[in-house]
């Protein structure tokens, strides 16, 4: 199963994508470098990547690789680039190497050229085939820079051979890069934190604490109980906790503690592969200034927090948090979930109350699965349209015979039969340019 499309407010989050294909067109377009942290690289897909990665570095591009020292898969893939000339290295320290990310042309004079790309994938056929994951690609210089920091402290160098002496990993690291940014023309608030200088778990628990309608987990793994106490704190308070957990035994798992308030489920990897996730929506469902998405390479697990090599960004933006919902929405239900999710529909995204006054509109019954009655105030006599939408926007039906001999109530049937399930939007208009808008949900 791929993503819920029809809980899509401003637009469907991608699904089915192959990460191995998109990580090599970034590594395609780079010009001048390309800055590679990986747990694990391996199989006909790590093969690929190191084949695109070698391709870059023999036509100049100053490309420097770091894989996890912790992870015998990814011996050969860092052996044969190193073979090619490429400077690659396996992490030092005691503890995991686990990020999971590309910078594109950090330094470049063209800012819109830098991007940087990060995810829950380790590039191996089963992280792409078989398992579910989440990348982000962001481009903008100041983030990819805050990436760039860290990638050179643990290089030892801004650029060059790989310096063992300075290099710092796990616990040795320091807070070099900037943790708020403000990204593109609606200034979108991101925060950026590496473990384990930036004690993420502080991060996370306070942005779990803003949640005021509700929290949605997907989740490979959680045995951090300080974290499961701030979510039951906004739990008595009224906000819903839901989740998919991929691994739900073994020292200090919070499975069955959590399953005693949350509305949370087990993801089978017999059942359904995987779920390599590592994110927490807060306010998603409803929407608004207060939606955002806490996703990374971070396990909510002690050795992410204290020891290991880990990113983690939280993203203020009501529409990456609707696409994150979209994918949470589908591997919820595919778990077993029952909630029926009602998103928000911006109105004015379809052209309708931009001019006139607001009428009062209702559909009944509602959910429903052939036919329905629309139900509406007219306030004037005339012509009356009706149009229904589907969330992407497109219309699916026009009533545009519709009329109104005389104010008052109205009563319009209509037949669904041939829609899919899922949220639509209708929008009701009268010739004296009065607008209102409801959403009906079909069943199927």
């Amino acid at each position: 199963r791929g993503v819920a499309h029809e809980l899509a407010t401003y637009r469907e989050a991608e699904e089915y994508v192959h990460f191995g294909t998109k990580l090599r067109g970034f590594i395609q377009q780079a010009e001048e470098s390309l800055d590679f942290a990986i747990y694990n690289i391996s199989g006909n897909v790590g093969e690929n990547i190191a084949d695109e990665i070698i391709q870059a570095h023999e036509r100049g591009v100053d490309v420097r690789v770091i894989v996890s020292g912790h992870t015998s898969y990814a011996n050969h893939q860092m052996k044969r680039m190193a073979d090619a000339g490429v400077p690659s290295v396996e992490s030092l320290g005691g503890e995991q190497m686990h990020n999971k990310f590309l910078v594109v042309d950090a330094n470049h004079s063209d800012p819109s050229k830098t991007w940087i790309i990060t995810s829950s994938w380790n590039v191996t056929d089963h992280g792409t085939y078989h398992q579910h994951q989440n990348m982000v690609a962001v481009q903008d210089v100041a983030l990819a820079r805050g990436y760039w920091h860290e990638f050179n402290q643990m290089w030892g160098a801004s650029s060059g051979s790989f310096h063992p002496a300075e290099a710092l990993f796990g616990e040795n690291k320091k807070v070099v890069n900037p943790s708020v940014f403000w990204i593109g023309d609606e200034e979108t608030r991101v925060e950026l934190y590496f473990s384990p200088q930036a004690n993420t778990e502080a991060q996370i628990n306070r942005t779990l604490s803003s949640a005021e309608e509700s929290i949605d987990l997907g989740l490979n793994i959680i045995t951090r109980r300080p974290v499961s106490n701030t979510m039951l704190s906004r739990f008595n308070q009224g906000v819903p906790v839901r989740g998919v957990i991929g691994t739900i035994t073994g020292v200090g798992n919070e499975w069955d503690y959590l399953s005693t308030w949350a509305d949370v489920h087990h993801f089978s990897q017999d059942d359904f592969g995987l779920l390599h996730h590592k994110y927490a929506i807060v306010d998603g469902e409803k929407g608004g200034v207060n939606a955002k998405v806490i996703t990374g390479s971070h396990n909510w697990s002690a050795n992410a927090n204290f020891r290991n090599d880990e990113n983690t960004l939280i993203i203020h933006c009501e529409r990456v948090a609707n696409e994150y919902f979209q994918e949470f929405a589908a591997r919820y239900w595919q778990a077993g979930g029952e909630d029926l999710f009602e998103v928000p529909v911006y109105v004015d995204d379809f052209g309708a109350g931009r001019t006139g006054g607001q009428l009062s509109v209702r559909n009944y019954p509602n959910p429903f699965t052939t036919s329905t009655t629309l139900e509406f105030i007219a306030t004037s006599g005339g012509r009356v349209e009706i149009t229904v939408y589907d969330m992407m926007g497109r219309t699916v039906a026009v009533l545009t015979d519709e009329v109104a001999d005389v104010p008052g109530k109205q009563n319009v049937a209509f037949d669904a039969s041939g829609l899919k399930g899922g949220l639509y939007l209708y929008v009701v208009r009268l010739c004296d340019g009065n607008t209102g808008a409801g959403i009906m949900s079909v069943m199927k």
